[in-house]
């Protein structure tokens, strides 16, 4: 039987991000991504562009209970940033990146084995049902 699963790769990235950097760091352009791009292809990465958001002053305080609670509000990044991010760039380093993808990594190798165990459990439960059900309809038979 064949088992199709997917995941947002960036939520994994995210998680990891989340433990080991200031929530300010984390958004577009921000650290969780510009280390994981250092960690990953070093020559892509400009560390010296490597800077906070400079905000437009836009919706700040709706922006910032959105973000509070999970949520984002659907706007250009140009509308809200003079610079393009909306996370602070500037705690990047290689190692974070490392640490960010090892650590997802590792999560992801346990939602995989976490899926596998449950879908062997599934083959066996079906395949026990399917014996029981042989079984019922022999002693059926015999009965006859």
């Amino acid at each position: 039987m064949p088992l199709i699963a997917s995941i947002f790769g960036y939520a994994l990235i995210a998680e990891q991000a989340k433990t080991l950097l200031p929530a300010d760091a984390i958004g577009h352009g921000g650290a969780d991504e510009a280390a994981v791009v250092m960690a990953v292809a070093p020559h892509q990465a400009k560390p010296h562009s490597f800077a906070a958001p400079r905000l437009t002053g836009t919706q700040v305080e709706t922006v910032a209970l959105l973000r509070a609670y999970g949520g984002t509000l659907a706007r250009r990044y140009g509308e809200v940033t003079h610079n393009g991010a909306t996370g602070d760039a500037t705690p990047a380093t290689a190692e974070l990146g490392r640490q960010i993808l090892d650590g997802a990594a590792h999560r992801l190798a346990q939602i995989i084995e976490v899926l596998l165990r449950e879908a062997d459990e599934a083959k066996d439960a079906q395949a026990s049902g399917q014996q029981k059900e042989q079984n019922s309809d022999v002693e059926m038979d015999s009965e006859a």
